[in-house]
């Protein structure tokens, strides 16, 4: 199945979204409804009015939104030339990585933040002409700002957007304002639609920091650490990788790279910050970390061995969702 994934063209590109489905098939068994998370935008508890009583809508919105999510993760790679291959195998390992555990399987506000997130890293990598730049430049902000108001530690994207704009090109005091500006653009348009409903939601709620790290690792339990390490696995699996995912690019292109690990360490460490113990916020580790696997698995020449272990990796996955006996990472 996997070499099926290793062409890129409009009709493969569909085919992501039934995948979605057959990763995830089985947040229609569980028929979970949407998650409450301390850490979720006002954005997503509007979203999470409508959906609350509608369950099954629910599921088949997010995973079309994970679809959506993962072909953009693919045009990122194969526009900008990230990798040598123009495959689907980056979006393709988004969907796992966003499917793998069972808490991933509900409606959650990361999943939509992470769509948001895409957009405006697309922008960023698309700042690349003075005559289109400060538009460019808004729209990344805006973008990202949107992500923050479905689930509010993604605020914290703005620093390694703001230090990629630095390292692709020279960034003035005219560019730096109109980011701060479609960044905030977002929420002034929000307060006013919620002062106009005249909804009880606070725009603020969710941005509390954990004062307390160290508290964060002395209570870990099983079910913490099991998640934490297959991440921090292939955290320095991406590490390890970071020269040779560099080597024979382009200048423009090593930079774009090097934006992609600014991102991840960003979401590794801000997971340690939230405010929140819940598994589900490992989500924001699958945006980048998808991409740099997805680029490394491209460099396997080996038909049988790449699908062997897409089999492995999607029975394991199928297994655990469906099997609550031995399914200790609910």
């Amino acid at each position: 199945m996997i070499q099926f994934f290793r062409q890129n063209n409009f009709f493969t590109t569909l085919m992501l979204i039934p995948y979605t489905f057959i990763v995830r098939m089985a947040c229609f068994y569980l028929y979970q409804a949407p998650e409450k998370m301390k850490t979720a935008g006002v954005l997503y508890s509007l979203f999470l009015e409508s959906f609350e009583d509608r369950v099954l809508l629910s599921l088949i919105v997010i995973n079309f939104i994970i679809a959506l999510t993962a072909i953009l993760v693919n045009r990122l790679v194969i526009k900008h030339r990230l990798s040598r291959y123009q495959t689907l195998l980056p979006g393709l390992f988004y969907i796992i990585i966003v499917s793998w555990l069972e808490v991933f399987l509900n409606f959650s506000a990361i999943h939509i933040a992470n769509f948001f997130v895409m957009i405006g890293l697309l922008s960023v990598f698309k700042f690349d002409s003075k005559s289109t730049r400060s538009i460019v430049i808004l729209d990344s902000g805006f973008y990202f700002a949107l992500s923050a108001l479905f689930y509010t530690p993604y605020v914290i994207y703005i620093l390694p957007a703001f230090l990629g704009f630095i390292s692709l090109y020279s960034f003035k005091i005219r560019e730096f304002t109109n980011l701060i500006v479609g960044f905030v653009l977002p929420y002034f348009i929000v307060i006013g639609f919620l002062y106009y409903l005249g909804a009880d939601f606070n725009i603020f709620d969710g941005y509390e920091v954990n004062r307390s790290i160290f508290n964060w690792f002395s209570d870990l339990s099983l079910i913490d650490i099991i998640p934490l390490f297959v991440y921090g696995a292939i955290i320095l699996t991406a590490i390890f990788f970071y020269a040779r995912m560099r080597s024979k690019k382009t200048l423009q292109v090593q930079k774009k790279i090097n934006i992609l690990y600014w991102f991840l360490l960003t979401s590794f460490f801000t997971i340690f910050f939230i405010d929140e113990r819940n598994t589900t916020n490992l989500l924001i580790l699958a945006m980048p970390l998808s991409i740099i696997v997805g680029i490394v698995i491209e460099w396997i020449k080996a038909p049988y061995v790449e699908e062997f272990v897409h089999v492995v990796i999607l029975g394991g996955v199928l297994y655990l969702h469906f099997n609550n006996a031995v399914n200790i990472l609910m």
